[in-house]
């Protein structure tokens, strides 16, 4: 179907719609959601590539994930520890 302005209405390409770099972080790393939203907002644009390198290691291993799911979490990414006591 043609307008007036000779433009077929199927052949206009829209831009993408813009996503959140947090969403598109938690889309590609949920591990990430350990952290929490709020923090990652924090700092998703300041240090992304060391957000990439922690979620490759809660991905190796899940037990971190779920340590930080239990306990806050340092509010610095290059900080990030955790201390497991053995019973």
């Amino acid at each position: 179907m043609s307008s007036g302005d000779g433009v077929d209405e199927g052949a206009v390409r829209r831009p993408p719609e813009q996503t959140d770099p947090v969403e598109r972080l938690l889309k590609e790393y949920p591990e990430l959601g350990a952290l929490g939203v709020d923090w990652l907002r924090t700092w998703a644009p300041h240090a992304r590539d060391r957000l990439v390198e922690i979620a490759e290691v809660l991905r190796r291993y899940p037990w971190m994930a779920e340590v930080l799911r239990r306990r806050p979490v340092n509010p610095h990414p290059y900080m990030v520890e955790v201390y497991v006591a053995v019973d």
